[in-house]
Parts: C-alpha cells; structure tokens; sequence
C-alpha cells in the first residue's frame, strides 16, 4: 500500500478493488464503512486528503474484511497508493464504522419503526457496533 519508488512521490496511483488493507473485529458486524485520510507531515496538518473509502457487508454480517475483498459500495473504492517523503514524519487517520448485527440491538428508526428503549438484557449484552478513528 506505500510506494516503495521515489520517482512516484507526489503522483496518485490507485490500487485494484480488491487491494486495501484487511480489517478483523472482534464480534461480527455489519454495514462496515472505512475511510483512510492522508493528513500529511506531522505538525503541517492542511485538512487532509481522502485516500480510500468503501463499504463492506451491506448485506450480511462478518468478522473480517480481507485484503482482498471487493467494496460493495463506497466514495472512494480504488485505494490511493501512500507515497509520503522518504525518511519525513507522516500522518494517516483510519476512520471505521459498523453496526452490530443482533436483531436485539437493531435500531427501529431504520425500519421506519418509532425508537424504543433498548431491552434490559444489553446492559449485559452491549451494542457491539463501532465507530472508531485511529
């Protein structure tokens, strides 16, 4: 995923769909969305610039989102190679999204359903969905 020619620095180069880097969660999910940003060199922060974003298991839920596994939707799904300058301070923000699965913690307003109060039984069982930026 990082350019490994300094003659590419600086150029955009997209990867294949399915080239990106593998995701694991530790309790299936569903509705997984993923957007990896280019912030830049560390201190020179400018806004960042959107390097890859897709969408994964839209349908179904999963555990792991391999290296090769085709986005099935997304603003961005041919991922950008990273090329930053050899031996200079860079900074990448991963950002991921999912919902969990059970049909205990689903939310109804997506049903077009009037929102509930969660079953007591999640205070011990809790929504495994995420959302995480890292």
């Amino acid at each position: 995923f990082f350019c490994t020619d300094p003659k590419l620095q600086g150029k955009t180069t997209t990867l294949p769909e399915n080239k990106h880097p593998a995701i694991k969660f530790a309790f299936p999910v569903k509705e997984v969305h993923v957007l990896l940003r280019d912030l830049g060199q560390a201190g020179q922060y400018d806004g960042g610039m959107r390097i890859w974003e897709a969408d994964f298991a839209t349908k179904k839920k999963t555990k792991v989102i391999e290296r090769d596994t085709v986005p099935e939707a997304g603003g961005k799904r041919l991922m950008d190679v990273i090329c930053p300058p050899r031996d200079t301070p860079w900074r990448l923000e991963l950002h991921v999204t999912a919902k969990d699965p059970r049909p205990e913690v689903a939310h109804p307003e997506e049903r077009g359903e009037a929102p509930r109060q969660p079953p007591p039984d999640l205070e011990l069982r809790p929504d495994r969905g995420l959302d995480e930026t890292v």
